[in-house]
């Protein structure tokens, strides 16, 4: 997917737009609860909101130029 984001600003930056690839890990969900793998310690591992948070921050960044 980086892959992918990264060839796809390459293509698109020289028309203003920005491409943006949000990796956020470990994200504490019911979905992680279900995991047969070793999951990450409660504190090490973000909240949804964090990651929504992280999302509507990128889409409301003002133009840097």
């Amino acid at each position: 997917m980086l892959g992918f984001s990264k060839s796809l600003m390459l293509e698109v930056r020289k028309r203003g737009l920005r491409v943006v690839a949000i990796c956020p890990g470990s994200v504490s969900t019911p979905f992680m609860d279900k995991r047969e793998r070793v999951r990450p310690a409660p504190d090490r591992a973000l909240g949804a909101e964090d990651v929504a948070d992280a999302v509507v921050a990128t889409l409301t960044v003002s133009d840097r130029r």
